[in-house]
């Protein structure tokens, strides 16, 4: 009898998480209605002083995540974005090769892709900052970096550098 119920509150708590699953948006859907699908893939760029960065953006769990990495020099980062069905928000967290952990909310505001979070210095000190993605064309996309003052984006860019789409 012990087993019976133990089988019967599996499945009613199974059946209960599946229908939850189906019901929630996925990440997927918001990437394609905001119209940044273009983004999937692996991106290269070199900055003025020779240095490669290597960045990819590839989905995993059915179109709930994505596995975000970046590769500049000896620092590398991995992170996964997803969508909170809680909060109705696309985010993101991200561990460094020096062991950071970083939190990021994205959003989208004329035609760009804006991940808004904190960069830490070497002393710990910490400022605002938005990273925007725009296509340029079906090859190329412009990644800047803002300043954040009160939650908007600096007048002009610290930061731009054009990174080209590389074939799978």
């Amino acid at each position: 009898m012990r087993k019976e119920r133990m089988s019967l509150v599996l499945t009613v708590v199974l059946v209960a998480m599946g229908n939850v699953a189906i019901g929630q948006e996925s990440l997927k859907n918001v990437v394609e209605q905001q119209g940044f699908a273009w983004m999937e893939g692996q991106w290269k760029a070199t900055t003025d002083d020779g240095q490669e960065i290597v960045m990819s953006y590839q989905w995993v769990v059915k179109g709930h995540a994505i596995v975000s990495t970046f590769k500049m020099g000896d620092i590398s980062a991995q992170g996964m974005i997803y969508f909170d069905t809680d909060q109705q928000q696309v985010k993101q967290f991200s561990v460094d090769s020096r062991g950071r952990a970083t939190n990021a909310t994205w959003d989208a505001q004329d035609g760009k892709a804006i991940a808004k979070t904190k960069m830490a210095d070497e002393y710990g000190q910490t400022t605002d900052v938005a990273v925007a993605y725009s296509k340029i064309d079906s090859i190329n996309m412009k990644v800047e970096v803002y300043g954040l003052e009160n939650g908007r984006l600096s007048e002009y860019p610290w930061f731009e550098i054009t990174f080209k789409k590389q074939k799978e």
